[in-house]
């Protein structure tokens, strides 16, 4: 998933980077880092597979809860 893919999804079901961490539960500058592509050190970085897959879930339901 590219940097804006991932602002591409959240931008889809309506969702801030705040909103994004507190649903997926990590931290608002792992979201930051996610549509950066990278960390504060430069090293690349995506959301894993796993949170890929809870991604495409809630866009079919974006109202989805833990």
């Amino acid at each position: 998933m590219s940097k804006t893919s991932f602002a591409r999804w959240r931008s889809e079901i309506g969702w801030t980077q705040e909103a994004s961490a507190r649903r997926l539960d990590v931290t608002l500058r792992t979201i930051q880092y996610w549509e950066a592509g990278k960390t504060s050190a430069g090293d690349e970085i995506a959301p894993p597979g796993g949170m890929r897959l809870a991604m495409a879930a809630l866009i079919k339901n974006p109202k989805l809860e833990a």
